[in-house]
């Protein structure tokens, strides 16, 4: 790594971020975007720059020095990475308004009840969760599978920064089903020419139990005025208040 920070001046910063949500497509539209020809992508998708403060502490040059080392023009490429946790603390949008107030963001929302299952059994695989969905709802503290659903909490703290037309916000539901037609819509907001999906699956795919039906419509009944104000903001409805 000590090379790499040594030519860090000749590293871009990048000019895209996927924000987030947490379960919601993010592995698989950075993989997408990886392939296009004039995408730059750091060798792992998550930095965790902006949101960890022992990463942040280390500074701008230890950030570019997670970039491929370019010595050309790199004006018509977009460079990004992706950490799903960029949308949900509170702390990033100042810091990534410091330090590339030029960015543009993308943005994938998925039902926060099923995203809200999804970290959960996520959490199960990895073993730091025990409890049973229910169980661990009512233990939010721990992990914010409820809070990280609150999206237009989280999009109205980077509207403090960052003009609205600086994001592309997605459905995480219509890019499962249609991933070729959301992938053109967001190589188009990068500016970047159309490219067909040579392979197309859901990566990081969970596959587990169905939740009961009691809790999903307990979750659906508990977000309903959280996607509502999300609805009002987005001037669209992603139906999932039944």
């Amino acid at each position: 790594m000590g090379w790499q920070k040594w030519t860090a001046t000749y590293r871009p910063l990048p000019n895209f971020l996927i924000l987030g949500a947490q379960k919601a497509g993010t592995t698989s539209l950075f993989i997408y975007l990886s392939k296009h020809p004039s995408v730059l992508r750091p060798q792992k998708k998550e930095l965790h720059f902006f949101d960890r403060n022992e990463n942040y502490a280390k500074g701008i040059p230890h950030y570019r020095s997670q970039f491929p080392l370019r010595f050309i023009s790199t004006k018509s490429m977009a460079i990004g990475e992706a950490t799903p946790a960029y949308l949900y603390q509170p702390h990033v949008p100042e810091r990534v308004a410091q330090h590339l107030p030029e960015c543009r963001f993308i943005v994938l929302l998925r039902n926060p009840v099923d995203r809200a299952y999804a970290q959960y059994q996520m959490q199960l695989r990895k073993g730091t969760e025990t409890a049973s969905f229910e169980d661990a709802l009512l233990k939010e503290k721990n992990a914010s599978y409820l809070k990280r659903g609150y999206y237009r909490d989280q999009l109205d703290q980077w509207l403090q920064y960052f003009n609205r037309n600086r994001f592309l916000i997605l459905n995480s539901e219509r890019f499962f089903e249609q991933p070729q037609e959301v992938y053109e819509q967001t190589l188009t907001f990068l500016n970047l020419r159309p490219k067909k999906l040579n392979r197309v699956r859901i990566y990081n795919e969970g596959n587990y139990l169905p939740m009961k039906s009691q809790t999903r419509e307990h979750l659906i009944e508990h977000f309903r005025g959280h996607n509502q104000r999300l609805y009002d903001l987005l001037k669209v409805d992603f139906h999932w208040n039944v």
